[in-house]
């Protein structure tokens, strides 16, 4: 018997009943991606946000506080890949701008992928915008 893995997309906590988060009232979530719930550098991560070709990006909520992150684990551990990544941290990092995200810090998953935590931001994506709106160049 498989035991189905549950998680609160507001606080990431881990369940395995049904039902709603004790800490927030959020129904739970099945984990479909084995890093939901997992802590990264201090942060429970809650639920994916977004994907890319580079990796994936989830919300992180710190447990005690309440405070909300995006968190990039990039999709593998390719040396090149991870001096890219590496590299996006570091430039990221030295450009001080409200278009320009914030790093807060950088880890290693228990799988070796390397990880940022970030400034999260609330708005629409890309894709959203411009399927609403035309966008001076």
């Amino acid at each position: 018997m498989t035991t189905v893995r549950l998680v609160c997309r507001a606080c990431g906590l881990v369940a395995d009943v049904a039902g709603a988060c004790p800490r927030d009232g959020e129904a739970l979530q099945v984990a479909d991606d084995p890093l939901l719930g997992a802590d990264l550098g201090g942060y429970r991560l809650a639920r994916v946000l977004g994907r890319g070709g580079m990796g994936t990006v989830y919300l992180g909520v710190q447990p005690t506080i309440e405070a909300q992150v995006a968190v990039k684990v990039i999709a593998g551990v390719e040396p090149v890949a991870v001096e890219r990544f590496v590299n996006e941290a570091r430039a990221a990092n030295r450009v001080d701008h409200d278009g320009v995200v914030k790093v807060f810090g950088a880890g290693v998953a228990p799988d070796q992928r390397p990880y940022l935590v970030m400034e999260y931001l609330r708005g629409e994506t890309w894709a959203t915008l411009f399927a609403r709106t035309s966008v001076p160049p």
